[in-house]
């Protein structure tokens, strides 16, 4: 069974190579989705990190993605970092993690390696992961 919202699509770059996209619907991108998981979610905190999920009643997990210009000013960084992020989540967890709706936001100045990032992303995806399941389904 194919479950549409979280088949990868191809798309082609700008160089001319093809590279996995996500399906735009496993994404946060409504301010009402936003406001849900942030008045009903809990909270992971990390050093320049917080990220809030809330079970949600679709198939799988869905991201959203909070770069503040007061962090990062310049917004070519921030979309960086966002791209980050969302390639993590789509490389690593989107499979792994139970049914959630997750914002992912920075508190503060983040690490300027990449590679570091990665790591703490990763590390807090597998908090989630590794909560007692959850049990009980949010109301629309």
């Amino acid at each position: 069974m194919v479950v549409p919202f979280l088949t990868p699509v191809a798309v082609k770059g700008v160089n001319g190579s093809l590279f996995e996209s996500l399906n735009p619907t496993i994404f946060l991108s409504e301010r009402k989705q936003f406001a849900k998981v942030a008045f009903h979610g809990k909270v992971i905190s990390d050093r320049c990190w917080r990220l809030r999920y809330n079970p949600n009643n679709e198939q799988g997990a869905r991201l959203g993605v909070s770069v503040p210009k007061r962090c990062v000013r310049l917004a070519v960084k921030r979309n960086r970092l966002r791209r980050i992020i969302r390639e993590t989540f789509r490389q690593q967890w989107r499979l792994q993690l139970p049914a959630v709706d997750i914002i992912f936001r920075l508190n503060s100045t983040p690490p300027q390696n990449e590679q570091e990032i990665i790591q703490q992303c990763a590390q807090i995806f597998s908090e989630i992961k590794l909560t007692p399941t959850l049990d009980h389904k949010s109301k629309s």
